[in-house]
């Protein structure tokens, strides 16, 4: 049997997961503001709600790793969960 290619697009290398999050409409309306910066600052660039929130939560989790170097990831944790 040949070794045929399969139809449709490639797979991708790299899968990111879904999730759903319910947000408070303010909150919302602040991600879309900071999208439309985003925009204004970078004219031509194709920036939807799902990259900003990626950016604003990786933005989000560098800033607490800078603090936090020498922290305990799991006595973080029992803190949050507390």
């Amino acid at each position: 049997m040949e070794n045929k290619t399969k139809r449709g697009r490639p797979k991708k290398d790299s899968v990111m997961e879904t999730i759903a999050v319910r947000l408070p409409y303010d909150t919302i309306l602040e991600i879309d503001n900071y999208v439309n910066q985003v925009k204004k600052k970078f004219h031509g660039m194709n920036v939807t709600r799902a990259d900003a929130i990626r950016q604003l939560i990786n933005n989000g989790l560098n800033l607490k790793a800078d603090e936090n170097d020498t922290s305990d990831i799991e006595e973080e944790k029992r803190r949050f969960w507390d």
